[in-house]
């Protein structure tokens, strides 16, 4: 070979050709093995210590009646006349989850006296905590009902009488 530069060219020649050729098959079946591949796990978060005993959600009339107001597209008679009715429900639905509270409580207390019997006493430990965890929940719950502004009473379509004390609902 009288001319080195040929051979090299040459060389140069196949190898872009492979470099080509090799960069376009990896990218095809690369697409395929990715696709192939089960999905990454999640990432599980951090167990978070749920409470023995959740709080349904709250009634708020104010809420209530705007939903109702936007929804139906009431006029604003219509929602004056409305709001006493929406007041009612939503101090009724309060009364109801106060008494369903109390007496889920007195479930609770009762289901917690006959586990510990069964219980030894590293779990019962455990079961402390989990109950000092409940205290604490429902403390939070109690001052945060303390922090809602109480109901407007009278007007029309009250009771008579009344109930006492601040049940917690907006006005």
């Amino acid at each position: 070979m009288d001319k080195p530069w040929k051979v090299a060219l040459a060389f140069i020649g196949v190898f872009t050709a492979g470099a080509v050729f090799g960069g376009f098959f990896s990218v095809g079946i690369g697409k395929h093995m990715i696709a192939s591949l089960p999905p990454p796990p999640l990432e599980k978060a951090p167990k978070r210590e749920r409470p023995l005993l959740e709080m349904p959600p709250v009634w708020r009339s104010a809420q209530l009646l705007g939903r109702f107001t936007e929804r139906l597209d009431l006029t604003d008679e219509q929602r004056e006349r409305i709001k006493p009715l929406v007041q009612r429900a939503t101090e009724d639905y309060r009364r109801q989850q106060n008494n369903n509270l109390r007496e889920t409580g007195f479930i609770l207390d009762r289901l917690q006296k006959d586990i510990r019997k069964e219980l030894v006493p590293e779990q019962l430990k455990k079961l402390e905590k989990m109950e000092e965890h409940q205290r604490e929940t429902m403390d939070a719950m109690k001052e945060q009902r303390a922090l809602e502004p109480a109901p407007a009473r009278g007007g029309p379509g009250s009771r008579a009488g009344g109930r006492r004390g601040g049940d917690g609902l907006e006005p």
